[in-house]
């Protein structure tokens, strides 16, 4: 039964100090294959993945009566304000606002094709909301968005009577490309590389049954050390022995 427990024990036994070595005889190789990574991931982002542009738009939500004297604000109507952001992004997304910017703008897109494109929000927590589009086309973006501008205004007034949203900016076409993001990529591709090079590295190295030296006889099986066949190959005198056998050379004499 101790014979038993002690084989169980020695096929689970991992030598770290040889994966170590392994992995720092390897390093060319987890180098490489992280570069090799790196630059299939820089082409992919480059010729593969098609390219997204983005275009915004910016609104001034007043949460106070349109006929009032607007000249102090107060904080209880910043709040209002910040509330309403919400409620002007549910009129931006339903159906009927959708169904009016494809007609205006004449694309080819569905109402559930155009939510996903586009996003909604407050800006920095202010009464200021954002609305970016984003598309494979920066001209598009831009349409789709100065379309938003035009529409929610008159969606949102038929809906709240007496609000007011000015617009504060409109939508220019941006040829900066939002994604994919070409170092982000990049570094991925670079991590993976390492990582799954590393990994395979490790499993080799766990794997090698080999008996590289006696210190790993004695410390994996605790067994006796009866004998040592020295390498020949790195004795200088052994070399000069190899070089005799094989042309036929005994004591400085050719064997005829």
């Amino acid at each position: 039964m101790n014979e038993i427990q002690k084989n169980t024990k020695e096929e689970f036994t991992i030598d770290l100090k040889h994966v170590f070595k392994t992995i720092l005889h390897r390093i060319w190789f987890i180098v490489l294959a992280g570069v090799l990574a790196a630059g299939t991931a820089l082409l992919i982002a480059m010729f593969v993945i098609t390219p997204k542009f983005a275009a915004s738009i910016r609104f001034y939500v007043n949460a106070a009566p349109s006929s009032g004297n607007n000249s102090n604000i107060t904080s209880s109507q910043i709040d209002a304000s910040q509330k309403l952001i919400d409620t002007y992004k549910e009129i931006l997304n339903s159906r009927p606002t959708y169904q009016r910017i494809i007609e205006e703008t004449d694309l080819d897109y569905t109402p559930e094709e155009l939510s996903k494109l586009i996003v909604a929000g407050s800006a920095n927590q202010t009464e200021v909301m954002y609305v970016t589009v984003t598309t494979t086309d920066p001209q598009e973006a831009a349409d789709i968005a100065n379309s938003i501008a035009h529409i929610l205004p008159d969606r949102i007034s038929q809906v709240i009577k007496g609000s007011s949203v000015e617009i504060i900016e409109e939508a220019l076409p941006n040829s900066s490309r939002v994604s994919p993001s070409r170092t982000k990529y990049t570094l991925v591709g670079l991590l993976l590389g390492v990582l799954i090079s590393t990994a395979i590295v490790v499993i080799l190295a766990i794997m090698d049954n080999t008996v590289h030296d006696e210190n790993y006889m004695l410390q994996t099986y605790q067994y006796p050390m009866l004998a040592k066949i020295p390498n020949l190959s790195q004795d200088a005198h052994s070399k000069r022995y190899g070089y005799y056998q094989k042309y036929g050379y005994e004591n400085n004499e050719k064997i005829k």
